[in-house]
């Protein structure tokens, strides 16, 4: 049977939470020699961001991506926040603001599997697709 990023980012957390650095380096270089035994080295990234997933859930994180069409002001971005936070029942939001001017305005939000499309793009699409 095939190990997914996802088994090995959670193997990698339980292993290692509340570990002491001294074995923590004893840890991480087993790991990475059973990743190489097992020829899924190239999965290493996948297996990262996946481990920072399961980091970010035991600390009350949620990475948030809003993407507009030009940046926003760091007030909007911590109104975003603190609302996605409430809903979410988070303690830290970490925002990442992308720039795409193809949505020609409005916001999307992502974070988690949940996107929220709320660009121009999308409502002048639907629209169309009413009208049509």
């Amino acid at each position: 049977m095939k190990i997914t990023s996802r088994q090995y980012a959670l193997a990698l957390y339980e292993s290692i939470k509340n570990k002491e650095k001294e074995e923590l380096d004893i840890l991480l270089k087993n790991f990475v020699s059973v990743l190489i035994k097992n020829n899924d080295l190239k999965l290493l990234e996948k297996i990262i961001s996946e481990f920072v997933k399961f980091c970010d859930k035991a600390d009350g994180k949620a990475r948030v991506e809003i993407i507009s069409a030009k940046k926003l002001d760091q007030e909007i971005i911590s109104l975003i926040g603190k609302n996605i936070a409430a809903k979410l029942d988070k303690r830290n939001i970490i925002i990442n603001n992308k720039i795409n001017k193809n949505i020609l305005g409005g916001i999307i939000l992502k974070y988690g599997s949940t996107i929220i499309d709320g660009s121009f793009k999308n409502k002048i699409n639907c629209l169309r697709s009413k009208l049509y």
